[in-house]
């Protein structure tokens, strides 16, 4: 978007300084192409009142040019962009002459950041960073180019298309805003399966020797239908922090490749007819190995599902929420997105989220991650008030609670202090979050605080006035007293596993289980599950499979191990955690024998407590007159609400918290 790589082309002395006072935009020509072929166009100013189209697209890598003549100026622009420029102009042709038989051609103005916008002028850039919301809002259209290669995108059309005509619903000719009659908002973002669909109906990209059905660990096997699903989800188009307002905002949407186009309304559809299917085989098949995979299928659509999902709760179509500004928060928490410049992960959606910050490129992140706090915890507290007040848990459960704690539980920056920043302050790019801790919701799960109305009922979070600190109020519950030398790894849970085990029932001798058996906690802490059945024949499995001995003296795994799906079942699980784990996660005890297990580098007397606004126990570390947060961890007989009874006993009390 505006605030991109700058660098790229040779501005020519063609721009003239845009009128602020009437928010004038450039818009482009589509002219003829020049004899020698090259993409030819004209630029215009003009006010966004007029008729445009928008385009949106990906830039692409500045060292690949091509050139193409912008008002008799020869320019080097991306190849990407110049692809873009040669068949966006068809594409709106076709998609308008279908309720304009008449339709005059000449009309086309696009409006393209890179050409639009002078990018060596940073007041200008800063201008119409402001105006994105109308640009893109005020567009008849938006056109979002996904690829210049129609195979990266036109076979997933095709799929689209094919799931649709299965299964018809009611959509518009063309597509306007959603509403409950184009898009069943209840049905779309609510509703489980409901036996809508048939398995056989959608054999044809699930086949029986997909990797879904498949005992292998590999997810997607080669030259499988849904590998094209992948493909499309993983394209760069998806990544940018940008195209989150840009189709969000946009009237009209279609996503475009050279040869083909399709609707976003469509494209959501499908993804959710598909999505609703692999929701109904995690939702009711009992092998671990089925749901894992099911939930990484899902997974692998995230990002265009979600950014299409947002847009519906923006309109106030019926979803996991009830109208609120949730939404708002959740577009920053749950982007896995990118951006040339940091500063872009917050102003990149400021147009979309209408936040009160202003965007400033003379900034630093420190001072940007700071102020967005700042009105995140104004908007939490808003969010928080509603949702008690019209208790949402009743009818919505939980997911609010734990969406929004995210700030927190993956954002915050911890003792990295990356940027100079405090520890509880959020990043955004992908390699300096956090892991955070991600609990089953449908296996009983709870926050932490459940039970203690002082830290659930209201938000007693507050930026104190040096701006660096945060002061909260909470529960100091455990003091971490041993952390086990090895983090969790495939090594470790494939040959030195059973030491691990001996290490923490011999140092927790004599203390309380607290519920459970050490070896049960164990086992589900290192498999991150709340409960485990059958926990000592699962582990025996394990351990006799990957030959480091047997655990479990009574020998009934022995009697299971035969059973062929009992085996691959258990095998997977481990092995699933081995990955998704290896080298991560610290297993540690503490002081009153409590076991947990966290992504972040916990030591010794860091401190375990429950905090408003927090859903997961937090992981704090005593530094002078305050405390650095260090993590979220899981930690079985204290994660949920079970510290209201401590409380209730007077064995620990609320306390106001200072984190820097």
């Amino acid at each position: 978007m505006a605030s991109s790589n700058t660098g790229a082309w040779p501005l020519p002395p063609l721009y003239q300084p845009l009128n602020k006072d009437k928010r004038e935009i450039r818009l482009l020509e589509i002219l003829p192409n020049t004899p020698d072929g090259k993409v030819n166009c004209k630029l215009h100013t003009v006010t966004p009142d007029v008729y445009y189209t928008c385009l949106s697209y990906v830039w692409g890598d500045p060292n690949i040019t091509e050139e193409i003549i912008v008002d008799g100026v020869s320019r080097q622009v991306t190849v990407t962009l110049a692809t873009a420029l040669r068949h966006v102009k068809k594409h709106w042709i076709n998609i308008e002459s279908k309720s304009d038989p008449d339709l005059d051609t000449s009309k086309f103005r696009l409006w393209a950041d890179a050409l639009c916008i002078n990018q060596k002028d940073l007041t200008e850039r800063l201008h119409q960073v402001d105006m994105m919301a109308d640009i893109y809002s005020s567009a008849v259209m938006v056109l979002a180019w996904l690829s210049s290669k129609d195979e990266d995108a036109g076979e997933a059309f095709g799929i689209f298309e094919k799931i649709l005509q299965i299964q018809p619903q009611n959509t518009t000719p063309q597509e306007g805003l959603f509403s409950l009659r184009e898009v069943d908002g209840g049905f779309l973002l609510t509703s489980p399966y409901n036996g809508f669909w048939r398995f056989d109906q959608l054999s044809w990209l699930f086949p029986p020797d997909c990797g879904l059905f498949s005992a292998q660990y590999k997810i997607v096997h080669r030259g499988e239908p849904y590998e094209v699903i992948m493909s499309f989800s993983q394209l760069e188009f998806w990544k940018r922090v940008w195209i989150h307002q840009e189709i969000i905002l946009a009237k009209r949407l279609y996503l475009l490749s050279p040869s083909h186009f399709i609707l976003r309304s469509q494209c959501f559809r499908a993804l959710t007819d598909i999505n609703g299917y692999l929701e109904y085989i995690d939702d009711t098949t009992q092998d671990p190995m089925r749901r894992y995979k099911a939930k990484m299928y899902r997974n692998a659509f995230y990002r265009p599902f979600q950014i299409f999902r947002t847009f519906c709760c923006s309109k106030g179509i019926v979803g996991t929420p009830p109208p609120s500004d949730m939404w708002r928060l959740e577009l920053y928490l749950s982007t896995n997105a990118n951006a040339t410049e940091e500063l872009d992960y917050v102003y990149g959606l400021v147009s979309v989220t209408k936040s009160s910050i202003v965007p400033d490129y003379t900034k630093d992140f420190r001072e940007v991650s700071l102020e967005f706090m700042a009105w995140t915890l104004h908007l939490w507290k808003k969010i928080h008030e509603k949702a008690t007040k019209e208790r949402w848990e009743d009818g919505l459960g939980d997911r609010w609670r734990f969406t929004i704690s995210n700030i927190f539980n993956s954002h915050a920056v911890g003792v990295k202090r990356l940027h100079n920043l405090p520890s509880w302050a959020p990043v955004f790019l992908e390699a300096d979050r956090r892991k955070r801790i991600a609990r089953d919701s449908r296996k009983g799960r709870r926050f932490a605080n459940s039970t203690i109305p002082e830290l659930l009922t209201r938000l007693p979070i507050d930026i104190l006035d040096d701006g660096l600190t945060l002061r909260i109020e909470g529960i100091k519950v455990q003091s971490v007293d041993y952390v086990y030398e090895e983090t969790i790894s495939f090594a470790l849970l494939s040959s030195r596993l059973l030491k691990c085990i001996n290490t923490f029932i011999s140092r927790l001798w004599g203390k309380s289980s607290h519920g459970k058996s050490r070896l049960e906690t164990l086992c589900c802490t290192l498999l991150g599950k709340e409960t485990c059945d059958n926990h000592d024949s699962h582990l025996g499995f394990w351990l006799h499979h990957s030959r480091q001995g047997d655990v479990v003296s009574n020998g009934k795994w022995r009697k299971q191990q035969c059973l062929e799906s009992y085996s691959n079942s258990v095998v997977f699980e481990w092995e699933v955690v081995a990955h998704r784990q290896n080298g991560g996660h610290h297993l540690f005890s503490t002081k009153d024998g409590y076991i947990g297990s966290m992504p972040d580098d916990v030591k010794p007397k860091d401190v375990v407590c429950v905090l408003a606004g927090f859903n997961e126990l937090a992981v704090l570390r005593p530094e002078g007159d305050h405390y650095l947060f260090v993590g979220c961890c899981f930690m079985i007989g204290l994660m949920n609400g079970e510290v209201g009874e401590l409380l209730k006993k007077g064995e620990v009390e609320i306390e106001k918290i200072d984190i820097r």
